[in-house]
């Protein structure tokens, strides 16, 4: 399929839904301030704890990691089990970590006893991006009752000095179907992305105003780095680098360490900080921002970052660079090197 049929077979939805977007951010302008905040996306350690007899917990690392010491009270919900592999686009290529349908995303989340009145608050390790692909993707189904705890495990652990449990706790999983009630504007497509890359860096550039926003390292964007699953490493043209993790994340305030280890606890950085660093990266809060890594967890971290400090339009790439790599480099361009 050429490129042109492709942009005028996808790139209307993004439009409208930009153009939707954009309206809702018009009529609630006046109330931006009271609307975007960051925890409507985070929440710390101390409020889990105040809050653990109202909250739903889930542990989104490897079984073996929760069996040896989690949050009392919270599942397991390992983070290879809320993504899917699938066989998309006009060539039936394999992506490796996409979203649940709505029917797969009902079957999750019943497994887990979620219902729409109930608030999950996700965690993993101190640097681990998974529990925010878990709540973008209760997000993008308009279960906008979910939470990131930062910091993990770890705060809770050897910062809070709180207790954790061996025992593992099921899930009370629901006898009656969850029912969708919402979806959001979180997921962006590679057709989407197409569409904003200019034609003099091979996209269609039928759609202005946006940014694209690559989330990883630099071996991973310069195309040094080539992760497994990939053809080849590189970026998506004309996309921003923000280096993961060292951008958003930031050593704790009492320079706790592991136990028996000199690797210092992280957290997020203040908002103040953040702020700082996506206005240096030319960001606006009137741009749309498409956020990508290689598989879509450390952009959705990002995403919720960004919506939490109150850039309205914002979207995830879930196929990410697996997706594109993978795709053909004649419709969809690459790039390699430090420079977009």
């Amino acid at each position: 399929m050429s490129k042109e049929k492709i942009v005028m077979k996808r790139s209307n939805n993004f439009i409208i839904r930009v153009f939707f977007a954009s309206i809702m951010v018009f009529l609630l302008s006046g109330y931006g301030s009271a609307i975007a905040a960051m925890s409507n996306y985070f929440v710390e350690t101390s409020w889990v704890a105040a809050n653990k007899a109202r909250i739903l917990i889930i542990d989104t690392r490897a079984e073996t990691e929760y069996t040896a010491g989690h949050i009392p009270g919270a599942i397991n919900v390992p983070s290879n089990t809320f993504y899917f592999s699938r066989y998309e686009g006009e060539n039936a290529t394999q992506v490796l970590y996409m979203a649940p349908t709505p029917t797969e995303f009902i079957a999750l989340v019943d497994s887990w006893g979620v219902k729409p009145s109930t608030i999950v608050v996700a965690y993993g390790d101190d640097v681990d991006p998974m529990p925010s692909r878990l709540t973008w993707t209760l997000k993008l189904y308009g279960h906008n009752a979910a939470y990131v705890m930062d910091g993990g495990l770890a705060k809770w652990q050897y910062i809070d000095k709180r207790a954790v449990s061996t025992t593992p706790t099921p899930p009370k999983v629901n006898t009656t179907p969850y029912v969708i009630t919402g979806y959001s504007s979180l997921l962006a497509y590679k057709y989407d992305v197409l569409a904003a890359i200019p034609v003099s860096d091979g996209g269609s550039g039928t759609v202005t105003g946006t940014v694209i926003l690559n989330t990883s390292t630099p071996g991973e964007y310069s195309g040094a780095t080539v992760n497994p699953g990939d053809p080849q490493g590189g970026h998506i043209p004309g996309a921003i680098f923000l280096n993961w993790p060292g951008d958003v994340l930031t050593n704790n305030a009492g320079q706790v360490t592991y136990p028996n280890s000199s690797t210092v606890i992280q957290v997020l950085k203040s908002q103040e900080a953040l702020q700082t660093m996506f206005t240096g990266l030319g960001l606006s809060k009137s741009d749309t921002i498409i956020t990508y890594c290689e598989g879509g967890f450390r952009a959705a971290q990002v995403a919720e970052l960004l919506l939490g400090l109150g850039y309205p339009n914002v979207m995830m790439y879930e196929g990410s660079w697996n997706e594109w790599s993978n795709s053909d480099n004649t419709v969809y361009p690459e790039h390699t090197g430090s420079t977009p």
